[in-house]
Parts: structure tokens; C-alpha cells; sequence
């Protein structure tokens, strides 16, 4: 990865100040100066077209700078899929841990009442869950897992939440307005949704900016789709004009067989672009890592589950305008991180 792009963000916090500055120094030194300027017109004229040229390029860069601003902005990512089985949990650990390996501030949401990505860290008790949370009983707390990695982990108790919560006045806010004072202090939020499309889903999705779809390479796993494609429709146009699926990945993947192989060319001719290139080889070690309370980074990092999670990733901070393909720089950098947590564990 190019040092220019790496550090383009904090180039841009450390010049707007200081443009800003110079332009209000030279409007004082211009303001104070200008019956002295007015004897010598061909004087005026040449430092009047000066400050007009620097105030119009401040004001540029400001633009810019709103623009960089909104880039720069949380992404919220609901991993969803209301089939079990297919990953979401796993792909939800393994995506974190890998984006906060390589310097990002992650958020991991546990809206799965069977709270299995809370145990994968091996998270068996917390003082604040997202039942106190959705609840209203309690402000969001998370937990650290490592640094740059934090989770709001679930409880068993989540499982009666939506029958509590039915008669709650903006019930599918809850989530949403819970994180609204903490989602800024994350590069990216991921909720990793239970498998069912009820009202924990829906909070997950009206709280989110993307969605990404992990997906079985079988047959059934296509049919199933549908379902959430309409849902997602809905809350869109009716909770969150701002979501949208921008991400499906393929996972289980055994490229000797053809159903699997099959299947991913019909998931690319529905999704297109939105597939990731990646896919998401069977590996004993993932399933191995959180019984461990680990991620496949700190488990394995040498296995084929941290190779493919570990490209995802990059394919991910690709689509963020974030990396640069075959950095090797950043590999080993990735490595050498994981081996500092490792020595801190």
C-alpha cells in the first residue's frame, strides 16, 4: 500500500487547520492594511486576487473535506442469513479480528440469542448484554477482546426479547438508537444476526449501512434468498433508506465439486460485482478456534481458514477504498500484530 494513500486521512486533519488559519491571518493583515493599499492601486488589485484565490481554494478543500468526512464514517455490517449453519458467526469473528489486526477500531455486535460468538471468545458472563441494552436498562458496554477489538456480547435472555418487546414503541430502533452515542469511536460495527428474519434481524438491519449474506455452496442455500431479499427491501424502504447488500461470500467451499462450483456461478449471475472473489474453504481449524475462545488468527494463523478469512478481509478494506492489492508490506505487518496479541494473551 502507497504511504500517500495510507496516510492521506491524517495528511488532510493536519492541513485543514492549517489553511484555515493562514486564510484568517491574511484577511486581518489585509483588513487592517488597506487604506495603505488604496494609494497603490496596481498593489490592491494583485492581493485582492490573492485572497480571492485562497478564500475559493479554502473552500474547496472544505468541500473535499466534508466529502473525506462522509468516507470516513462507521460502517455498520449486519452479517445475515436466516438459514442456519452457514457461517454467519464464524464469518463474523474471523472478519473482526482481521480488521482490527490491521489497525482498525471493530465493534462486534452479538444479537444471537444462542450467543455463540460471545462464547467463541470465550465471554461466558457480562455485566451488560444487548438484552439490558435493548431492553433500555442499561447504556451499551463493551467488552475487549483485544486491542482495537471490542464486543457487546448476548445472554441466553435474548431469546425472550421479542415477545417483551412487541408492544415497544420503535422496536425495530432499539439497536440503532443504543449505539448511536458509541458507533463513532469504530472504523466498523459488525452484528452478526440469529438465523431468523424476526425482530432481532429487523433491529440489526435498521441499525446497518451494508449487509453481506454468507452463503452455503449448496442448492438449498439458493432458494432460501428470496426471503431475505424481500425483507431487506422492506426495511429500506420503510426503516433504513441507507442499507443496502454489498456484499455475498461463499463459505463450506470445496472447489473439487461440482455442485459447489456450479452454484457459485449462479450466485455470481444474480449477485455480479456483490460477490466477493474470495471463498471460504472447509477447515477443521475454524471450527477447532473458539472452542479455544479464540479467533482462526490467533488459532492458526498459518491454516487455510485464516489464508481465506485474511483475504476477505483485504477484499473488504478493497471496497472501502482502504488496500492495495499484493501489499506484501501489509502482510507481514498483519503477522507481526498477531504475534504481539498472542504474546499479550
Amino acid at each position: 500500500m502507497s504511504e500517500t494513500k495510507v496516510n492521506t486521512i491524517f495528511e488532510l486533519k493536519k492541513l485543514k487547520p492549517h489553511i484555515l488559519h493562514h486564510a484568517e491571518c491574511f484577511f486581518r493583515v489585509f483588513a487592517t492594511n488597506i487604506p495603505k493599499l488604496m494609494r497603490h492601486k496596481a498593489n490592491f488589485v494583485k492581493i485582492w486576487f490573492i485572497f480571492c484565490l485562497n478564500l475559493a481554494s479554502e473552500r474547496i478543500f472544505a468541500y473535499l473535506w466534508d466529502v473525506k468526512k462522509t468516507e470516513m464514517s462507521t460502517s455498520i455490517i449486519a452479517i445475515s442469513n436466516h438459514k442456519g449453519g452457514v457461517g454467519k458467526t464464524t464469518s463474523t469473528v474471523n472478519i473482526g479480528a482481521g480488521l482490527a489486526l490491521t489497525g482498525h477500531k471493530v465493534l462486534l455486535i452479538d444479537m444471537d440469542p444462542q450467543s455463540n460468538m460471545t462464547q467463541s471468545y470465550g465471554i461466558s458472563k457480562s455485566d451488560v448484554s444487548v438484552y439490558e441494552v435493548l431492553k433500555g436498562e442499561a447504556e451499551a458496554s463493551t467488552v475487549e477482546v483485544f486491542p482495537n477489538l471490542d464486543i457487546l456480547p448476548s445472554s441466553l435472555d435474548l431469546s425472550g426479547a421479542e415477545m417483551e418487546l412487541i408492544n415497544e414503541a420503535g422496536r425495530e430502533y432499539l439497536l440503532k438508537d443504543a449505539i448511536a452515542g458509541i458507533k463513532d469511536k469504530y472504523d466498523y460495527i459488525l452484528i452478526d444476526c440469529p438465523p431468523s428474519l424476526g425482530l432481532l434481524t429487523i433491529n440489526a438491519l435498521t441499525a446497518a449501512t451494508e449487509v453481506y449474506i454468507p452463503l452455503q455452496a449448496h442448492y438449498l442455500a439458493i432458494k432460501g434468498l428470496t426471503k431475505i431479499i424481500e425483507v431487506i427491501g422492506k426495511v429500506k424502504k420503510r426503516l433504513n433508506k441507507d442499507v443496502e447488500i454489498t456484499g455475498v461470500f461463499v463459505t463450506q467451499f470445496d472447489k473439487r465439486k461440482v455442485l459447489h462450483r456450479d452454484v457459485v456461478e449462479t450466485i455470481y449471475t444474480y449477485f455480479q460485482e456483490k460477490l466477493f472473489d474470495t471463498r471460504i474453504r472447509d477447515n477443521i481449524a475454524l471450527a477447532e478456534a473458539p472452542s479455544q475462545g479464540m479467533d482462526i488468527f490467533h488459532y492458526d494463523n498459518t491454516c487455510k481458514g485464516a489464508e481465506d478469512y485474511k483475504n476477505l478481509v483485504q477484499e473488504i478494506m478493497d471496497r472501502h477504498g482502504e488496500f492495495d492489492d499484493d501489499d506484501e508490506e501489509d502482510g507481514s505487518e498483519n503477522e507481526s500484530n498477531v504475534q504481539a496479541t498472542d504474546n499479550q494473551n
